[in-house]
């Protein structure tokens, strides 16, 4: 039985939704947030980094997927197969790691940048902490299964509507809160946005 809570966004998570959608964003329309400054020269297409001097804290953020090499990573989590994208989330997790040795490190991703997060973090269980929201985990038995399940440090977001997300709630037990939809969507698909979680209008990509 998992045990379900439903609760606002705390600041932090407010602050990660939105550096989510401006993870979503072209490398060059990136911009700083509040006191996230933006760290172009280690983020790329599929990351976005940021730092905060003033809790000496770096935040990795892992983009969901747009385009049609992430679909395909999504069609092989599907069929419980991963491919090289995790281990390149993981390199790209250490280079910024080795970058900035005296930070403490934070992930964050929305749906398939979820997933990375996750996984990330339990590669580094100990030195980690993260938000995800709407991740996508594999149903069936798999390694990656059971290492998520021991990321205990990072907290899951599941928007109660977004069916792509709570069929994996069953095996992804800790720290998952449910939140209720808005209610304002369109169609379904919109019920797995972060139109869920993000304060301000302006932050919204989708």
């Amino acid at each position: 039985i998992i045990k379900m809570s439903q609760r606002r966004l705390t600041n932090l998570e407010l602050d990660m939704a939105n550096l989510n959608t401006i993870a979503y964003k072209m490398e060059e329309q990136r911009t700083s947030y509040k006191e996230y400054v933006y760290q172009s020269f280690l983020s790329d297409g599929e990351v976005a980094v940021f730092k905060k001097d003033e809790n000496k804290t770096i935040y990795i953020i892992y983009k969901g997927t747009n385009n049609y090499y992430n679909l395909k990573t999504d069609m092989r989590l599907f069929l419980n197969r991963m491919d090289k994208t995790f281990h390149i989330a993981n390199e790209k997790f250490e280079k910024v790691r080795k970058t900035f040795p005296n930070y403490k490190m934070f992930v964050s991703g929305h749906s398939l940048g979820g997933t990375k997060s996750l996984y990330v973090s339990q590669k580094c269980n100990d030195c980690v902490k993260g938000v995800v929201f709407n991740s996508y985990i594999p149903t069936l038995k798999l390694k990656l299964v059971n290492l998520i399940n021991n990321t205990n440090d990072v907290t899951k977001f599941v928007n109660s509507a977004d069916i792509l997300s709570r069929l994996a709630i069953i095996i992804n037990k800790n720290k998952v809160v449910i939140m209720v939809s808005k209610g304002y969507f369109n169609t379904m698909l919109d019920f797995h946005t972060l139109k869920q979680y993000v304060d301000e209008d302006y932050y919204l990509t989708f």
